[in-house]
């Protein structure tokens, strides 16, 4: 007869990376969260200090915006009460008018490239933790094709990525 397992789950990597630590062995037993393999984090990390400064310069940008913005604001208010007391002329209020809406637009620029830098940020901080690889299930390693400094090549929706081992549930 043949013995086949319950389940079985092939791991590959989600990110290119040298393998530095090989954590199981070949018939090893493994529980679910089990760290199996760790590859290199140093241009991992340094991608991430530069996405978490490029998102607080973009931040202090966007707090700049908006004082502009709030004293824009202020100056149209004080100008259309004016323009309505017939006590400024119609050069000045539509000055303040234009100045406003400059302003305005100037903060949702700086809120929308905040938004998109807080969502590279938050990408660069998953591709770290994806350079740790666990144990989807508790099983056996039934095969492992990896070894220290190979290159773990990322799984990708059109080429496959190496099956560096396979959990198995016997």
């Amino acid at each position: 007869g043949r013995i086949q397992p319950k389940t079985q789950v092939e791991i590959t990597s989600e990110i290119n990376g040298e393998i530095i630590d090989l954590e199981v062995k070949e018939g090893q037993y493994v529980e679910a969260g089990d760290i199996l393999v760790v590859l290199d984090t140093v241009q991992i990390k340094a991608d991430v200090q530069q996405a978490r400064y490029s998102l607080d310069e973009s931040r202090a940008r966007m707090n700049g915006a908006k004082a502009t913005f709030d004293q824009a604001k202020e100056e149209f208010d004080r100008q259309q009460r004016l323009f309505d007391q017939d006590l400024t002329s119609e050069t000045a209020f539509r000055d303040a008018r234009y100045a406003y809406l400059n302003a305005e637009a100037s903060y949702e620029s700086a809120q929308a490239t905040t938004r998109r830098l807080e969502a590279a940020y938050d990408k660069q901080l998953d591709y770290l933790s994806k350079a740790k690889i666990v144990a989807p299930m508790t099983g056996v390693i039934s095969f492992l094709d990896c070894e220290v400094g190979e290159i773990a090549a990322a799984q990708t929706s059109f080429p496959q990525g190496k099956t560096l081992m396979i959990i198995s549930d016997l």
